[in-house]
């Protein structure tokens, strides 16, 4: 195209606008406008009085959506650019039957849901209609809709322009001045071919269009920052910073390798089992409080796989980390969100709930400081304000142990910016924790709304809507939580005492938080492929810190190497667990083949279950959604578990290994509330197959969404078998492919344009009781700019935005179904009782900027009180009640059979 031309997207609450965003910035050079369809008070003429039509755009592009195009609060604004806009208009899915509903065609249901189905689209006249020029007769689409325009409803000037094989309408134009085009289908589908023609296409329509309007100058692109704050700007220079001119040094990350468990000339290699690493160096200290919480983030698989290294094998993770809250600059930080307005209201509900967050400081006696409280600044924004102050003066140093003894140590080179982190293991000290499914109102979802933007207006009326605005988005800044730095500790006004701040929030969850974050001061990284083993710690310039880190590194490496001289002979995984002293040690059996029996009991009964089912697949059927991931809790009671949380989380992980494993153990400060319980008090026995979001330090985000699970098969022509069934189901595939154009449209909130990609599509995984259906998504963050859509400082060290691509994308698309929001209120409805840590995401974000988080399934969070578990699935047009209720058994069957036998060995021991 010869002139650059400005696309006004308006979004209609749809998981799949941003792929239309990124597909539309691929093809045209230039990123649309994104406006959502209850913006400027839902009003089109408002709008246009903002973003004048040919200048500051100069055609629109109306998304898909849940809903019905007579539905005046399904559509906004939408409706009046369909109806009253002066440049070209091209509808998708639900702007497709808006164009031709608003021109009187009725849209009804149609014969059957086509949700993730991919189907053949016959073109009618091609040579007639631009929009399909040069495109194939007969192509395949993705089609994600349950209604369709009715035929027999057209007026005359909608003419039909593609048909599928069963003949719905899947492309219309309507005749006149201007140019309405609309298509059913989803062109910005992975699974979509010819998508890019289309738009390629679409703009040819615009441009010729504006040819025709005497020339009419195109203008330039508008600032307006939209709900997902994407903004026209000129992006900084992007300049390397020379080592000397960065102030570093305030704060170091401290890196000490330990070899004594890989092979060398002199002697075999080691073998150890990662679990006594963990319990011989993190042991919880009844004498030292801040052991009582702890991580361990545990490739299972390869631990409890001989340690030996598959390539290409997904089942398989490289390293596993671990630490405890013992270390002088520990911090340990928890969210509390209100229970009564977790919930997502509606689609104009973008208020941020009340909450309250917690951030405690290590003490020099060992215990926590006093909280630090704040119910303005959330998770995500103390998160990124934290490392910001912490990482933009900081540096690594590798460090050798001395080889004439393990007291003193000496560097490896000099020290080197924390951007630079070159070594193989991303957690360069960070925090680690979890983000719960009860801060779904705070993420991916509108933020503030759009601000005024910097083309003129000569309407007073214009200014004092652009005045609104702002005013708005200003009075949602956030306070920071003061510094303990900063803050005498017997202040009652800067440093509340426990509870005196709190809100309602705090009254029903005591025992876990809706996210909680330990920072990890110290931790061992520990590397499978090599048994190559890491110490790490993060200092400041003090030297009382630097002492007591020092002296745990010597601690911890002389521990290693008594454990490596102790175990000549590999350790074996023999399948049993011992449940603590005096109690007998209970041998793994297999899962049980009557599904659903077991100890922990279900908040639904099953035909509860089926009616939630039937009623998602009503809602399938309307149109309000395309795939709901509905979910149910079990539970079980019993005050003996608490104390046994480790020995709980060795059982599943013997029973169920997996690749994002992790046993996550809290024990805040003793500061109680009325009811004398502690803060929180629980541990996450997590057994994950599923990455939720992976980024690297130089900004690749990769996402591992699954959504399809089979059994495994008795013998190996089974198995073959039933992999291949899952493989080749249509159900699994449309379930997968929703879920995948969910992904690949959140990371493309925050992506550079054009670099959201699927390398692996719908792929089978096998882990030890079932085979899954998995893809990739990977994408590449840009570095130009901070968590907060800042430019960087010329002379800062540059880390991605990772904070602000996991808020864009969680929770996670595997865990809700698509569109997104709309399906969360959905979801809001149905279930009985919060999700809490299961479905959300659980893992860490290092100093660097890196991050890698699973997706909560299989997991067991344990509290005072006993257990709870979550399972459920994802409800799509095809799914058949029955069959989702007994998938639900089959991932529970693993858990419960673990418990049945866990329960059995501590009634033994009593």
């Amino acid at each position: 195209m010869a002139t650059p031309s400005t696309t006004l997207l308006v979004d209609n609450y749809d998981s799949y606008t941003f792929n239309l965003f990124q597909l539309i910035a691929t093809v045209s050079g230039r990123e649309p406008v994104v406006v959502q369809n209850d913006d400027f008070g839902a009003d089109w003429d408002t709008l246009c009085k903002t973003l004048k039509p040919g200048k500051d755009f100069h055609q629109v592009v109306i998304s898909p959506g849940p809903g019905s195009p007579h539905t005046p609060s399904d559509v906004g604004l939408s409706a009046g650019a369909a109806r009253d806009a002066s440049v070209p208009v091209f509808g998708v899915c639900l702007g497709h039957q808006l164009l031709a509903a608003t021109f009187g065609a009725r849209v009804v249901r149609g014969q059957e849901p086509m949700h993730g189905r991919v189907t053949k689209v016959n073109v009618l006249d091609s040579q007639d209609n631009g929009l399909f020029k040069g495109i194939p007769s007969a192509f395949d689409v993705v089609r994600y809709h349950s209604l369709v325009v009715q035929e027999d409803t057209l007026p005359e000037n909608v003419r039909v322009t593609a048909r599928s094989d069963d003949g719905a309408i899947m492309a219309l134009a309507v005749s006149g001045d201007r140019i309405s085009v609309g298509v059913q289908f989803h062109p910005e589908s992975i699974c979509s071919e010819h998508g890019a023609d289309l738009v390629r296409n679409f703009l040819k329509l615009s441009v010729d269009f504006w040819a025709r309007q005497n020339g009419t100058q195109m203008g330039q692109q508008p600032v307006v920052e939209t709900s997902y704050f994407h903004q026209s700007h000129t992006e900084p220079e992007t300049t390397s910073t020379p080592v000397a001119q960065l102030a570093l040094g305030a704060h170091r990350v401290v890196v000490e390798p330990v070899s004594y468990f890989t092979a060398n000339d002199s002697a075999p290699a080691a073998r150890i089992s990662t679990e006594k690493v963990f319990t011989t160096l993190f042991p919880v200290d009844n004498a030292a409080e801040r052991s009582e919480t702890r991580f361990w983030l545990d490739s299972a698989t390869r631990d409890l796989d001989g340690g030996m290294p598959r390539p290409g094998d997904p089942s398989q993770t490289r390293f596993s980390f671990m630490g405890n809250a013992n270390g002088p600059l520990a911090e340990l930080v928890e969210f509390y969100v209100d229970p009564e307005s977790r919930a997502i209201a509606d689609s104009t509900d973008h208020g941020r709930p009340p909450h309250e967050l917690r951030a405690y400081r290590a003490a020099s006696d060992g215990t926590w400081s006093q909280p630090q409280c704040t119910e303005t600044e959330d998770v995500f924004e103390f998160l990124a304000h934290d490392m910001e102050s912490k990482r933009h003066d900081a540096d690594f140093l590798v460090v050798q142990s001395d080889p004439c003894g393990p007291e003193s140590s000496r560097s490896d080179g000099a020290p080197r910016p924390l951007q630079d982190w070159d070594l193989p293991f991303a957690l360069a000290s960070g925090y680690v924790g979890f983000f719960g499914y009860g801060l779904r109102r705070f993420c991916g979802v509108k933020k503030t709304l759009p601000r005024r933007s910097s083309v003129s207006t000569d309407s007073a009326e214009s200014e004092t809507l652009g005045d609104s605005l702002e005013e708005k988005t200003v009075s949602r800044k956030r306070a920071r939580a003061p510094s303990p730095a900063t803050v005498d500790a017997d202040s009652s006004q800067s440093s509340p005492a426990p509870g005196s701040s709190k809100t309602q929030c705090c009254e029903g969850d005591t025992h876990v938080p809706d996210a909680s974050f330990l920072f990890a001061d110290r931790l061992v990284a520990w590397d499978h492929d090599t048994n190559m083993c890491w110490l790490v710690t993060f200092e400041n310039d003090e030297a009382s810190t630097k002492s007591a880190q020092t002296e745990w590194r010597v601690n911890a490496h002389s521990t290693l190497k008594a454990l490596a001289r102790g175990s000549a002979a590999p350790e074996t995984a023999d399948g049993t667990v011992s449940v603590g002293p005096g109690v007998v040690s209970v041998r793994q059996t297999a899962a049980s083949s009557s599904l659903g029996a077991g100890p922990l009991r279900s908040t639904v009964d099953d035909p509860g279950y089926i009616d939630l089912v039937t009623s998602c697949i009503e809602e399938i059927r309307a149109g309000e959604t395309y795939e709901v991931c509905l979910t149910k809790q079990l539970s079980l009671e019993d005050k003996r578990i608490r104390e046994r949380a480790f020995d709980t989380y060795k059982m599943l992980r013997q029973a169920n290994p997996a690749p994002y494993a992790a046993f996550l153990e809290v024990k805040a400060p003793g500061s109680k509330y009325e009811g004398g319980e502690p803060t929180s008090n629980f541990a996450v026995c997590c057994s994950s197959p599923e990455r939720f979001l992976r980024a690297s330090a130089h900004g690749v985000v990769e996402s591992k969404p699954i959504k399809g699970t089979i059994h495994r098969g008795e013998t190996p022509e089974e198995d073959a078998a039933l992999a291949e069934e899952l493989r080749t189901s249509v159900k699994d595939r449309a379930e997968n492919l929703m879920i995948v154009d969910l992904v690949r449209n959140d990371l493309g909130k925050v992506c550079k344009v054009g670099t959201v990609s699927v390398p692996k599509l719908m792929q089978i995984e096998s882990f030890t009781t079932v085979h899954q259906l998995v893809s990739t998504v990977r994408g590449q963050l840009s570095l130009d700019e901070d968590d907060f859509g800042r430019p960087h400082a010329p002379r800062a060290q540059r880390f991605p935005p990772t904070l602000r691509a996991i808020q864009a994308a969680f929770p996670g698309g595997s865990m809700t179904g698509a569109p997104k929001l709309r399906t969360m209120q959905i979801i809001d409805q149905l279930e009985p009782k919060e999700r809490g840590v299961y479905s959300g995401a659980l893992g860490f974000v290092s100093l660097t900027g890196a991050s890698d988080l699973n997706i909560v399934i299989r997991t067991a969070v344990v509290t005072p009180a006993g257990i709870s578990v979550g399972t459920g699935g994802a409800i799509v047009a095809l799914s058949d009640p029955q069959g989702e209720l007994d998938e639900t058994k089959l991932k529970a069957n693993r858990l419960q059979t673990v418990f049945s036998s866990f329960l059995g060995a501590l009634d033994a021991a009593s």
